[in-house]
């Protein structure tokens, strides 16, 4: 009972979060004030664990350690802000392949040729019957129609069938 009385007086509910909200006052960070990475730095964890980097694998924590103690640059960062740099890199490195291999895949968009005019006239002079009768031409029929008419060669067989589809439930 006593441990529930606390845990009541201890209990804060949770604040909405803003997407601009700062700090409260009296907070500070553990490790002292963010610091930029030099390109020394940079240089030097890229040359260390240049091997970690192309397999795409962390470092093991005893790794790090020995680096952090055997270098006087890397002295200054945490073997923790060192892993997460690798781990940055890395997943720097998956995003920067997705986003080629999507670059290679997306094919430019075509747009569609529509009916022209001329291309309208002649499936309505070669498909006259079959649209009075309201039967569709066989692929024969419309490959014949295309020897007649050169124009109806720049579009599908199915495309022509559906033309004249679209027309008999227009009328």
């Amino acid at each position: 009972m006593l441990n529930n009385e606390l845990m009541n007086d201890e209990y804060t509910p949770p604040h909405n979060k803003s997407t601009h909200q700062k700090h409260m006052a009296g907070l500070r960070r553990y490790s002292g004030p963010k610091r930029v990475w030099t390109e020394a730095e940079i240089q030097e964890v890229h040359e260390l664990f240049q091997d970690c980097i192309n397999e795409n694998k962390l470092p093991s924590p005893t790794r790090i350690m020995c680096a952090v103690q055997s270098n006087t640059l890397l002295k200054q960062r945490s073997p923790q802000a060192i892993r997460l740099w690798i781990q940055n890199k890395i997943s720097n490195k998956k995003k920067a392949m997705v986003n080629e291999v999507l670059e290679h895949k997306v094919t430019p968009h075509h747009s569609k040729t529509r009916w022209t005019t001329e291309l309208k006239a002649a499936l309505l002079n070669s498909f006259k019957s079959h649209i009075e009768c309201q039967k569709l031409p066989s692929y024969p029929e419309i490959r014949i129609a295309m020897t007649k008419y050169p124009v109806l060669k720049e579009k599908q067989l199915a495309a022509i069938k559906t033309a004249v589809q679209n027309e008999i439930n227009r009328r």
